[in-house]
């Protein structure tokens, strides 16, 4: 992978809006997941359960399991993914803001649940949406940075979460859904602002390669064609 197609792919992610949608605001929503951990650790100290750090993140992880198999099923939003990205976000702070006021562990374990509920159809959303806008010159890009991204966000709000504790669970849930529905809100603005504010720096790109990577599409590759999935391709997110 030459640094000419990666650099190729990130221009992409600012141009084009549906990827720069999907990309930028499942990373700062990731930025609120990676807290998770530590926000569970300090949850089973207030409920006196010291197996809830694990079985919070247990919780979530198996109701993510049944949002991907329902989805998969019956999916919704196929035909513009990034805004079942957006949707999905707004949806998964929404349980998790609830764990502030419930008063015991049994109902943080279903509102971790739910939450995870959304994340599953997220997760597949936006898997959909990446096979779906990235050019066959840039996919491979596309997907290698976006789950970059994604890392990189989660070590980051791991480490802040990590860094603030002293806040306590409760402030700390509250952010981590905060984050939820400020990705959200950023998904739906980048979705609808201008690229003009990229153009200047896009189109100065040193080689055609260049310019055939970021704005090339092929024709065969339709915005609006039903999703048929990247089974053949990577599944990181």
């Amino acid at each position: 992978m030459r640094a000419a197609d990666l650099g190729a792919a990130a221009a992409l992610l600012l141009r084009d809006r549906p990827l720069r949608s999907l990309t930028w605001a499942s990373a700062v929503g990731q930025f609120g997941i990676g807290a998770l951990p530590v926000v569970c650790v300090l949850l089973a100290a207030r409920y006196a359960s010291p197996w809830a750090a694990g079985g919070l993140m247990t919780a979530m992880a198996l109701g993510s399991l049944a949002g991907s198999l329902v989805y998969a099923w019956r999916p919704w939003g196929v035909r513009r993914p990034e805004r079942t990205v957006a949707v999905m976000l707004l949806v998964t702070g929404v349980p998790l803001a609830a764990v502030a006021a419930v008063p015991g562990i049994a109902p943080a374990l279903g509102c971790f649940a739910l939450a995870g509920c959304c994340t599953g159809p997220l997760f597949a959303a936006l898997l959909a949406g990446r096979d779906r806008y990235a050019p066959e010159t840039a996919r491979t890009q596309v997907f290698t940075l976006g789950a970059s991204l994604k890392s990189t966000f989660a070590a980051g709000g791991a480490a802040l979460a990590g860094a603030c504790q002293t806040a306590g669970p409760v402030r700390l849930v509250l952010a981590v859904a905060g984050c939820q529905a400020l990705a959200a809100a950023l998904g739906a603005v980048l979705l609808g602002a201008p690229a003009s504010r990229f153009r200047a720096v896009l189109l100065g790109g040193p080689t055609g390669r260049f310019r055939t990577a970021v704005l090339g599409r092929p024709a065969s590759r339709s915005r609006t064609a039903p999703f048929s999935g990247p089974a053949s391709r990577s599944r990181d997110g």
